[in-house]
C-alpha cells in the first residue's frame, strides 16, 4: 500500500510539473488556387519553423505565441509546424481553396 501511495504521489507531482502547457493551433488559408493556397502555407510552415528561439510573435497566431514569462526562463518556447496537401479543400459553393496549417507548441 506504501508503495501505491508513493507512485501516485510521484506522478501527481510529476503532472503539476509539466502542466497542461502543450497548444494546438489551426491556421486556415483561402486562396483562388490550389498551388497557391498551398504555397501560401508552405511558407508559413517555413517562417513559423525558422524561428529557431521561439521569439518571434506572429500576427496570424492567437495561442501559440510566446508570453512575458517565456522570455524571462531561457526562451524554452518551442514551436512545431507542418501542413500536408490532403489538408487543402475546395469549397464547391463559395469557390474558394483552404489550406490548413498546424501549429504545435509548449511552454
Amino acid at each position: 500500500m506504501k508503495k501505491f501511495i508513493a507512485i501516485a504521489a510521484a506522478l501527481l507531482s510529476l503532472s503539476a510539473f509539466a502542466g497542461n502547457l502543450d497548444k494546438t493551433e489551426i491556421v486556415w488559408l483561402k486562396g483562388e488556387t490550389a498551388q497557391g493556397v498551398y504555397a501560401k502555407a508552405e511558407a508559413m510552415v517555413d517562417e513559423i519553423n525558422g524561428d529557431t528561439w521561439g521569439r518571434t510573435k506572429f500576427s496570424y497566431l492567437s495561442q501559440c505565441n510566446p508570453t512575458s514569462s517565456d522570455f524571462e526562463d531561457s526562451f524554452s518556447f518551442n514551436r512545431k509546424a507542418y501542413t500536408s496537401t490532403s489538408r487543402v479543400t475546395f469549397n464547391h459553393v463559395t469557390g474558394v481553396y483552404r489550406a490548413t496549417v498546424v501549429v504545435n507548441c509548449e511552454d
